[in-house]
């Protein structure tokens, strides 16, 4: 299990303009599947709770794992919904 953080651009209008973006933050058991979202207060619950740690960080988001990062070394890179999202 793993914490993704990621940015999620808002688009609006016809001509889909740029409006802004915000952090998203999901709970991961497969990245290939998906994984739950979470509340920024949530994700920070979790990391806190089960002592993860910060395993890769890039300008397009973070990612936390258990301390041998099992998640991590199988993965390595592919932590996203739909494969979308590469770190």
């Amino acid at each position: 299990m793993a914490i993704i953080k990621y940015r999620i651009d808002a688009k609006a209008g016809p001509e889909n303009l740029d409006v802004g973006s915000v952090w998203q933050y999901e709970e991961v058991k497969n990245p290939l599947q998906g994984g739950r979202l979470l509340t920024r207060e949530q994700a920070l619950k979790i990391i806190e709770e089960r002592e993860l740690v910060l395993v890769h960080q890039t300008i397009y988001g973070s990612v936390w794992d258990e301390p041998d990062e099992p998640m991590w070394q199988e993965y390595n890179g592919c932590f996203s919904r739909n494969n979308r999202f590469n770190f």
